[in-house]
Parts: structure tokens; C-alpha cells; sequence
């Protein structure tokens, strides 16, 4: 299973209703700094939660763990990149959707640890439905295709070949 997750969240609509998601989602690191996304803003973890947390967080979130923030120079007015645990927050942002139901949500995801087999999976969401999903079980060539929405640098060390991207290096 991967343990790290690479997450681009595009946000379509209203640049200042979008600008109000951003800001809305925002938090600070324990250093006071500002990180640009924190799950926890969105959907808060219950200070009276007597359960099992991981499964909470699982369940509304969308992983197992908690999740790591990083703020990312290709952030853009209307564009985040974040890095997730265990997986993506799937959920969460599906959830997201439903606090700002004239807007539409289009996130991708990658596993950073598997780089020979390059995959990624996307949802958009729009008022809390899923408009589409595409994983590599749906459309292996559209999966990698998001891959390189995530990592547009990348696709130069890839080549074509039999309706699929292969690496350019010989891994052992």
C-alpha cells in the first residue's frame, strides 16, 4: 500500500467564491505558519469523539492516518497541491463540495512511492455527487494521463508506446 499521496485540487466557478474555499481552508503549522490546506478546518475532528480516531478519520476524511500539509510553489489562484497519508481525501473534499454547491471540485491523486507504474485517479465533484472518476481499473491510459496533470515536468522521462507510458529508465 502507498504511504504517500501527491493531491492537485482545482476549484472551477466564481474566482471569488473560490477564493473563499481557499481561505476558508487554510491553517497554521505548529511553527504559526500559514499551510494552505488543513482537513481539520473543513470538517473538524469531534473533541468529544470517544471511538476509534483512525476510523473516523478514515471515514470522513478519506484515510487512515492523519495528513501532512505542504504549501507548494505551483499553487494558483483557483489550485492546490498538497501531500496526503495513506491516501487521498476523497471524502473530504466530496464533502467540501456540499458547503459551496456553486462550485466544482477536480481532484487528483498520485502515489509518490510507485513511480515505474504511473497512475493517478480523479474525482469531480459538484454539491457533494461525483460528476466522474477515473481510476487505472476504469481507464489504465487516462490514469496516467492524470499522473502527468500532477507532474507535467515528468513526462519527458516517458515514452509512448503501445497505448501506454513507460519509463525511459531501466529500474532493477
Amino acid at each position: 500500500m502507498a504511504n504517500i499521496f501527491q493531491n492537485k485540487l482545482q476549484i472551477q466557478g466564481c474566482a471569488s467564491e473560490i477564493q473563499n474555499v481557499f481561505n476558508s481552508i487554510k491553517g497554521k503549522f505548529d511553527d504559526g505558519s500559514i499551510k494552505e490546506i488543513d482537513f481539520n478546518s473543513i470538517l473538524p475532528y469531534p473533541d468529544d469523539f470517544t471511538g476509534n480516531g483512525k476510523e473516523w478519520i478514515f471515514e470522513n476524511w478519506g484515510a487512515k492516518e492523519s495528513f501532512f500539509y505542504k504549501n507548494d510553489d505551483r499553487n494558483t489562484s483557483d489550485t492546490i497541491f498538497f501531500i496526503s497519508a495513506y491516501s487521498c481525501p476523497w471524502s473530504l473534499i466530496q464533502y467540501l463540495s456540499t458547503q459551496f454547491p456553486n462550485l466544482t471540485f477536480i481532484l487528483c491523486s498520485t502515489d509518490m512511492d510507485n513511480f515505474q507504474n504511473i497512475v493517478g485517479e480523479k474525482a469531480i465533484f459538484k454539491n457533494g455527487d461525483t460528476v466522474l472518476y477515473i481510476s487505472p481499473e476504469i481507464d489504465f491510459l487516462k490514469a496516467q494521463e492524470i499522473y502527468f496533470e500532477i507532474y507535467p515536468d515528468s513526462k519527458k522521462d516517458f515514452t509512448f508506446k503501445d497505448n501506454k507510458y513507460t519509463s525511459n529508465e531501466f529500474y532493477f
